[in-house]
């Protein structure tokens, strides 16, 4: 069962996946796939944006006691990635991306030597710089963020990569609302992110 579904993934046909997936963790959920299989059928999920069986089937995850925790870290990941791109109104779009917040900053206090941990903020990082539309604080909280995933000894090439781009955004975002005279520092620091992704400056 496990290897139809997974052919089905492989082939891009996220939906067969996705139903296959679940009929094993469903038919046998004291098989030691069964929680691999869970974890699978949120990513076929995801694959065909179908978030809100996504976050069903994460959440089935994070909250059993028997989940590795390494397993259940992705999970936590996941669910996070979810709650981001779950379709809702803008109100509901904002308090989703609280909440995915909430579930990246669980990752870094429980598995702080997880390598999901750099990626989680990062993700902060993405989530308070779109909550910064709205609340131009929380530009502050996703420079921090960003800055946590750059300095974590856990944290990829590709993932401190992608924390200086967001670093890079979000202090140009910061210096529009600089006056004229203080703009200049902010984008300089700005430039300089950019410039260690384009350069290869993070590559050990």
């Amino acid at each position: 069962q496990y290897w139809v579904a997974d052919y089905y993934f492989n082939q891009l046909q996220f939906q067969p996946a996705e139903t296959s997936y679940k009929l094993l963790f469903q038919t046998w959920p004291q098989s030691e796939l069964a929680l691999e299989a869970l974890m699978m059928a949120g990513r076929a999920a995801m694959a065909w944006s179908a978030y809100g069986n996504a976050c069903e089937y994460f959440t089935n995850l994070t909250s059993n006691p028997n989940c590795p925790d390494e397993l259940k870290a992705k999970a936590l990941f996941a669910y996070g990635g979810a709650l981001m791109r779950l379709p809702a109104a803008d109100t509901n779009k904002l308090a989703n991306l609280e909440e995915a917040r909430r579930v990246f900053s669980r990752i870094k206090d429980l598995y702080p030597t997880n390598q999901q941990t750099a990626l989680a903020w990062g993700e902060i990082g993405n989530c308070s710089l779109q909550l910064a539309t709205e609340d131009v604080s929380y530009y502050l909280v996703a420079s921090n963020a960003y800055q946590q995933a750059i300095a974590s000894p856990f944290a990829s090439v590709a993932a401190r990569n992608q924390a200086k781009v967001g670093l890079g955004i979000t202090l140009e975002k910061m210096a529009e609302l600089k006056p004229a005279g203080e703009k200049a520092a902010l984008l300089i620091l700005a430039r300089d992110s950019y410039l260690d992704v384009a350069l290869e400056n993070g590559v050990a």
